[in-house]
């Protein structure tokens, strides 16, 4: 029994180490499943992030493109709009030029119109000073005539008085009146 007892007690042994070793083991997966779903939840996470990055960098992609499409177009609009800008400064220098010319023959014509007024003005001034001479001299002649035509009424006025005829007196022309 000696056999067996010894046997039996290495086995025993035996069971005390396997089931030491087995509780080892189940500490240590234990520790590894911690470890495990830790990382599981970490991964997730990771993958979680990975997702909204994927997603985040597909937005943006998107927006990229949008963004280069976008200043394809403003590049376009602007293009257009430089070119209305140039067809438009293109009319108003024609239309600045034309308007310049009328301006100059308006200018020109003002020019000369006024040029023959000032003309006709100094004619007229000219004129109106000549018909005032001549009007001057009339009525220096009128009064000429009046003092001598008064001159005369009074020397038959006194020859009347003195008892002369008018007949006699009478004279033959205004020629001898003015004499």
């Amino acid at each position: 029994m000696s056999e067996k007892a010894r046997e039996i007690e290495f086995l025993k042994l035996e069971i005390l180490e396997i089931q030491s070793e087995r509780d080892g083991l189940k500490k240590q997966l234990e520790i590894t499943s911690k470890h495990l779903d830790t990382i599981e939840i970490s991964f997730n996470d990771v993958h979680e992030k990975y997702e909204r990055a994927k997603q985040t960098i597909h937005i943006l992609h998107q927006n990229v493109e949008t963004l280069k499409n976008s200043v394809d177009e403003r590049d376009v609009c602007i293009s257009q709009k430089h070119e209305q800008y140039l067809k438009l400064k293109k009319h108003a220098m024609e239309r600045m030029d034309f308007a310049n010319s009328q301006l100059d023959l308006i200018e020109r014509k003002y020019s000369l119109e006024s040029s023959k007024l000032r003309a006709a003005v100094r004619e007229a001034e000219l004129g109106a000073r000549s018909l005032s001479e001549q009007l001057e001299q009339r009525n220096k002649d009128n009064a000429e005539l009046t003092s001598i035509c008064d001159g005369l009424i009074e020397r038959m006025d006194s020859q009347k008085n003195a008892g002369f005829d008018n007949q006699s007196i009478r004279p033959q022309s205004i020629q001898e009146l003015c004499s």
